[in-house]
C-alpha cells in the first residue's frame, strides 16, 4: 500500500483567538477511486503549526504500513508557502517527496472523459507525447476524432504501429508535428501527456478560442502558458485527481492532539 499526505491549510484554525483551544491538525482519511493501492491521508494544517519537521513526525506513523509516502500540496497551501518565499525551505526539511505520476492511463482516461463533456460532435485530437498507453487511450475514443495530430518521436515502433492500425481500422490518418498559423487558427482539444515546451507553443499558437487543454503532467509552467491564450479551457490532471480523491468515500474521521503529543487517534465527532 502507498500512502499520500494530502496537504491542506486550515484557514478556519487561522482565525482562532488568544486564549483558545489548541490548534490540531484535522486527518481523514480517503481511497483513489481508480487505484486500490493508494491510501489518502488529508491533513488541514493550522497556519500557526506550519513546521515541517514535526508535522512530519506526527504524519509518520500513519504512513508505517506503506511502501512508499509522498506528498500533495493543495493550491491553498501551495500559494500560502509561495507568497511568503516559504516553499523551497519547506522542501528543505521535509522529508517526504511530491507525488507525481499523475501521467498513467486510468487518470488520463477520467481527464479526457471530462474534457470531451464539454464539446458535442467531432473534435481535432492533438496529443502530445505519446506514452506507451497512448494507443489504448487513444484506440477508444476513435468516434470522437474529426482528425488526429501527434506532436512526438516518430521513430517510435509503437507510433508508426499505432498510426497504421488507426488507418487500417478506422480509415484516421495520424498526422505529425503542428504548425501553428495565427491565420488558421482551429479549435481543438489538446492532450497533453509529454510534450515538450516549443511543440507547446508551436500548439497553442494555431489554436482558437473553445479549445480544451487537458494537461495529464500537471505542470505549473504548462497551466501559466496556456492561460496566455484568450478562450482556451485548462483542465489539471492533478485537479481532476483532487477532485476524485476526495470524492473516494471517507474513513473514519480523527485529529491528531499537537498539545499533548499523544491521542494520535483522537475521534473527532
Amino acid at each position: 500500500m502507498n500512502t499520500i499526505f494530502y496537504l491542506r491549510l486550515d484557514q478556519a484554525d487561522a482565525l482562532q483567538e488568544e486564549g483558545a483551544l489548541p490548534p490540531i491538525f484535522h486527518i481523514e482519511w480517503g481511497r483513489d477511486v481508480v487505484r486500490e493501492d493508494l491510501e489518502m491521508v488529508f491533513v488541514d494544517i493550522p497556519w500557526a503549526l506550519l513546521d515541517p519537521m514535526e508535522l512530519a513526525a506526527y504524519l509518520e506513523p500513519f504512513g508505517r504500513h506503506s511502501s512508499s509516502l509522498e506528498t500533495v500540496y493543495d493550491a491553498s497551501l501551495d500559494r500560502w508557502l509561495r507568497r511568503r518565499g516559504l516553499k523551497e525551505w519547506w522542501l528543505e526539511q521535509w522529508k517526504f517527496p511530491e507525488y507525481v505520476d499523475y501521467c498513467r492511463q486510468d487518470y488520463a482516461e477520467a481527464l479526457l472523459a471530462k474534457g470531451l463533456t464539454r464539446k458535442n460532435g467531432r473534435l481535432p485530437f492533438w496529443v502530445l507525447g505519446f506514452p506507451d498507453f497512448a494507443p489504448r487511450l487513444l484506440g477508444g475514443h476513435v468516434d470522437r476524432m474529426r482528425s488526429l495530430r501527434v506532436a512526438a518521436d516518430w521513430e517510435a515502433q509503437v507510433l508508426e504501429d499505432f498510426a497504421e492500425d488507426m488507418c487500417r481500422e478506422y480509415g484516421m490518418a495520424v498526422s505529425g508535428p503542428f504548425v501553428g498559423n495565427p491565420d488558421h487558427l482551429e479549435e481543438a482539444l489538446v492532450l497533453d501527456l509529454a510534450g515538450e515546451g516549443a511543440a507547446r507553443r508551436a500548439l497553442l499558437d494555431g489554436l482558437a478560442p473553445g479549445s480544451i487543454w487537458l494537461d495529464a503532467l500537471s505542470s505549473v509552467q504548462t497551466r501559466r502558458l496556456v492561460e496566455t491564450r484568450p478562450g482556451v479551457t485548462y483542465f489539471s490532471m492533478q485537479k481532476e485527481w483532487e477532485r476524485l480523491a476526495a470524492q473516494s468515500g471517507k474513513k473514519s474521521r480523527f485529529a491528531l492532539d499537537t498539545a499533548l503529543k499523544n491521542g494520535y487517534n483522537t475521534k473527532v465527532n
